[in-house]
């Protein structure tokens, strides 16, 4: 049921959180940020491979990620499109057209600091759009290697200046977090 769910997001979500503060107040560096980055990415990996990763699941890694340093902004988990066609475990992910599938779980900081979740995979709420054109998808995922995106205004989820680090999974899927970018 959805309230068995949410219960276990948000139970997920609070051990995660209370595996985070003690830290909140330490600033990181871009290399702490991506060795926590490889290590959350080397999980997903695994329960990719063992078909083993529940909506939940992404959500608390991605909270994890996100709450890691303070300075982190927000992370997502972008799908592949041919990988969400191919798997029907996610039963969350969004039919754009006969031939394109989109998923691609999002966690943020709001101004106050608190935990915001959404699906920018989603094109038919508010924030969502097609992630698969956008450079902090599209490089890492024609490369197959971590990438730094140029500076670029997120009106669709952060409404911030910000870069993004992407990892991919594979061809599966691409983990990123964002950072805010000031132009000074």
């Amino acid at each position: 049921s959805n309230m068995k769910k949410l219960t276990r997001l948000s139970f997920i979500t609070l051990l995660s959180l209370a595996w985070c503060f003690p830290v909140m107040s330490k600033t990181y560096t871009k290399s702490d940020i991506i060795q926590e980055a490889n290590i959350i990415a080397q999980d997903i990996t695994m329960a990719l491979k063992n078909n083993q990763l529940s909506e939940p699941q992404i959500y608390a890694y991605l909270t994890v990620l996100t709450t890691f340093a303070p300075q982190v902004y927000g992370s997502a988990l972008a799908f592949n499109p041919q990988f969400l066609q191919s798997h029907a475990f996610f039963l969350h992910h969004n039919v754009v057209s006969a031939n394109k599938v989109l998923y691609c779980p999002y966690v943020d900081k709001d101004k106050d600091m608190l935990i915001e979740t959404m699906d920018i995979g989603n094109i038919y709420k508010n924030h969502g759009y097609d992630y698969t054109s956008w450079e902090w998808y599209r490089v890492p995922m024609k490369t197959h290697k971590p990438h730094w995106s140029k500076p670029y205004f997120d009106k669709d989820a952060g409404d911030i200046n910000m870069v993004t680090y992407s990892i991919p999974i594979g061809d599966k899927a691409i983990l990123t977090f964002d950072l805010p970018y000031d132009k000074k």
